[in-house]
């Protein structure tokens, strides 16, 4: 598997951003464990130049940890020399198999400058600094899992750059039609993390004014600024801190339904995976609010490893939060229709995804592949056993279910609760979905 495939399949949709300045390691270790239990896909924290470096924030958080995806968003190119930033990177994947995700920025200009060095061209820095970290790859440990090099990429040229030399893209505080432009821009086979900032406030004013009080817009030679005005904001919606228009646009506020409509709204854009912040005075406060927000007990279904090469006529999760289904070769998710975890969508990998039917020889369709689909009860709080029923033409067909007090690792992911399984043989059919499917039930 690629490194974007692999990131697909461990980050799931929805992640935390941590970026509280200064914390002991403590308090990020116990924020990380409590982000992890409640469900999230991953974490993803930032620095400045000096003070908190991401790589060893990273490891600590890692360490702390058993399955969350721990990413950069992002790792300053201007605190490290291009080969430091390759090793480190390599040697925490090499650690910590499918769970490092990095991203890599180009900051802003004050920073830099406040740091001693000298400013220059975002683009010709970030494109001379990826041909030192690629250099630098025979010199720097080969982890099992490849990690997925992203870049903070707001404008069209830098986009362009990490559609041409990295796997994707991490744009950060954007309405959601600066995401379905950005995926334009990047193709399908690429990875698009938004970035969005949640305000878990209902009235207008004080949220507004919260986010105001970030002053995005304000900063000298705001990349948000230029990137909101080729949207088509103006100048006098951009000053002053923001119009309402512009704030409501870039920020997420509201209610745990709102925030998950809007979230929402980014994945049906074509982000791949939306990174949530908060704003909290420090870690166990986010905590709270990412466990408020966070996935409730959920009904998931990952892939096998053993998945046929494509899948067709893909069918819609049932909207009852109770039953899921899942097309052969796909993976779905379905979950309570509240707080983040109400994102009620069908997925598949990018194997999978659908499109023209592929052809296929004769010896092709004669023979039945075999094809393993798991399934999991996520969350510690779901009780109850789990049933699997194979629906379709499957010729060998075999159902299995488990007691909630199982778990298993299935697909990448370190499932909690109940795990049940069925394993069949492919047939492909008229109808063009390949694998069939199954029918995936809660008792009790």
């Amino acid at each position: 598997m690629t490194a974007v495939d692999e990131a697909r399949a461990a980050l799931g949709r929805i992640g935390v951003g941590l970026v509280t300045p200064i914390a002991p390691a403590d308090e990020w270790r116990r924020a990380a464990q409590r982000v992890e239990r409640a469900g999230y896909g991953s974490i993803w924290v930032n620095e400045a130049i000096g003070g908190r470096e991401v790589f060893t924030q990273l490891s600590v958080m890692l360490a702390a940890t058993e399955r969350i995806v721990l990413g950069s968003a992002v790792a300053n190119l201007w605190a490290r020399h291009p080969a430091t930033m390759q090793g480190a990177a390599s040697v925490l994947a090499d650690a910590y198999p499918g769970r490092l995700a990095l991203g890599v920025g180009v900051s802003m200009g004050a920073i830099v400058e406040q740091s001693g060095q000298k400013w220059t061209s975002p683009l010709t820095r970030m494109r001379e600094y990826l041909d030192g970290m690629d250099a630098a790859v025979d010199a720097a440990p080969v982890p099992e899992k490849p990690f997925p090099r992203l870049l903070a990429a707001l404008g069209p040229k830098m986009q362009e750059l990490a559609r041409d030399r990295a796997d994707g893209a991490l744009p950060a505080a954007m309405p959601v039609e600066h995401t379905r432009q950005a995926r334009e821009r990047l193709g399908d086979d690429k990875l698009l993390i938004a970035m969005q900032s949640a305000i878990l406030e209902t009235d207008p004013a004080k949220a507004r004014g919260i986010a105001r009080g970030t002053q995005m817009l304000a900063i000298p030679g705001s990349p948000y600024v230029r990137s909101l005005k080729s949207l088509g904001y103006g100048d006098e919606a951009l000053s002053g801190g923001g119009s309402d228009e512009v704030i409501d646009a870039c920020f997420i506020w509201g209610d745990e339904t709102a925030i998950a409509k809007r979230v929402q709204e980014h994945l049906d854009a074509g982000a791949d995976h939306v990174c949530v912040t908060v704003f909290t005075p420090d870690l166990s406060s986010a905590a709270d609010h990412f466990e408020r927000l966070g996935p409730r007990p959920a009904l998931t279904t990952v892939p096998a490893t053993r998945l046929p090469s494509a899948a067709q006529g893909l069918k819609p999760v049932p909207p009852d939060r109770r039953v899921g289904f899942l097309p052969g070769g796909t993976w779905a998710t379905t979950t309570d229709r509240s707080g983040l975890s109400g994102l009620n969508r069908t997925s598949c990998s990018p194997a999978a995804r659908p499109g023209p039917r592929p052809a296929r020889s004769r010896t092709d369709l004669k023979r039945p592949q075999p094809c393993t689909a798991q399934v999991a009860l996520r969350g510690p709080a779901q009780r109850g056993p789990a049933r699997v029923t194979p629906r379709g033409r499957h010729p060998r067909a075999r159902t299995g279910s488990a007691g909630a007090d199982q778990a298993g690792f299935v697909g990448g992911y370190d499932q909690l609760g109940a795990v049940a399984g069925v394993e069949f043989g492919q047939q492909v059919a008229d109808v063009g979905l390949h694998g069939g499917g199954a029918q995936v039930e809660v008792l009790g």
